[in-house]
């Protein structure tokens, strides 16, 4: 079996009209891989960049990667690119990550050009280091296991490659401390666990005493001090923002009594990543929504949507009713 340590680099452009009809495509900038021998020990690497052609970089991303679109203009595209890579890996390569995401890119670019390519689920390798190291299921950047692990950071984060290279001595560590228990039966039986004991520590939560917030802004920052949700959501990930507010999961609500779907007002900024929306249940009274977005990493978007009562959010309350005027 080969063992690739992949990391890609790739720049999110956007096509299509209205906002209902635009499609995301998430185009590799770079290639960046190291081979593993038996003992996962580092023997190869493998480095290119690619020529973008669907899309400027976005600024974030340049700043990010430290590339420009003239630094890629020289660069090969990606089928030659794609070719070399998969040539380098060999047969029926097994992939190691850092989290899940670069596999299901690679995939997307090999489909857009029509490249077969039989590719496995990626072993991640961030997941065994905050299996085995941190005992729990946290999302541990690079660098801080890089640091923990006190490993020389010569090299700059967010390049393909450079993180290939972190990704494989982390590994290769993890391999000389913990030996066979790095393998996926130990590490997915240690996550039974982990949730097992979860399950039972909040069996019977105690609901912590609720304060008083002094001022709206106050109430917008940690809401779960002050009020009880009485529906919690946690949203899919999605790679802008704006996303949010074409699902239509973020437009209707579920009343948390009678289970009965109704329809929304349009979402209101309070404020940057916070948006409030209402709705009227005929039985139940009127429920009021506040969701909240925030970056996961530089890729991707997380949100949450919680929904109040009158009673449980004066401060919401009181603004979506001074507010009529945007419904």
């Amino acid at each position: 079996m080969n063992m690739i340590v992949l990391d890609l680099e790739w720049n999110t452009v956007s096509s299509g009209g209205s906002a209902e009809s635009k499609q995301h495509f998430d185009e590799i900038i770079q290639i960046g891989a190291v081979r593993l021998d038996e003992d996962y020990t580092p023997a190869d690497t493998f480095n290119a960049y690619v020529r973008n052609q669907s899309g400027s970089l976005s600024p974030i991303i340049s700043q990010l990667v430290h590339l420009t679109d003239e630094d890629l203009a020289s660069a090969e595209e990606f089928p030659s690119v794609a070719r070399r890579f998969l040539s380098w890996c060999g047969d029926s390569p097994r992939f190691f990550t850092w989290s899940n995401s670069d596999v299901p890119v690679l995939r997307q670019n090999l489909r857009r050009y029509g490249l077969k390519a039989s590719l496995r689920r990626a072993y991640n390798v961030q997941f065994a280091y905050s299996i085995l190291k941190m005992n729990n299921t946290s999302a541990v950047a690079l660098n801080k296991a890089v640091e923990a692990f006190g490993l020389s950071q010569e090299q700059p984060f967010h390049s393909a490659l450079s993180d290939a290279v972190y990704t494989a001595q982390v590994m290769e560590l993890l391999w000389k401390e913990f030996g066979g228990k790095i393998h996926e039966n130990y590490l997915y039986s240690q996550l039974q666990k982990l949730r097992a004991a979860k399950k039972q520590q909040t069996k019977a939560p105690l609901r912590p005493k609720l304060k008083t917030a002094e001022s709206f802004e106050a109430w917008l920052q940690a809401p779960g001090r002050y009020s009880v949700s009485r529906q919690h959501r946690q949203l899919p990930c999605n790679s802008h923002r704006k996303a949010y507010f074409r699902q239509t999961g973020t437009r209707t609500f579920t009343c948390p009594r009678c289970k009965r779907t109704y329809s929304g007002t349009k979402w209101l900024q309070i404020q940057e990543n916070r948006y409030a929306n209402h709705f009227s249940c005929g039985k139940h009274g009127t429920y009021y929504a506040l969701m909240r977005l925030r970056r996961k990493n530089p890729y991707l978007w997380e949100g949450i949507v919680d929904l109040y009562t009158e009673a449980d959010s004066p401060w919401l309350t009181r603004w979506v009713n001074e507010h009529p005027e945007q419904t």
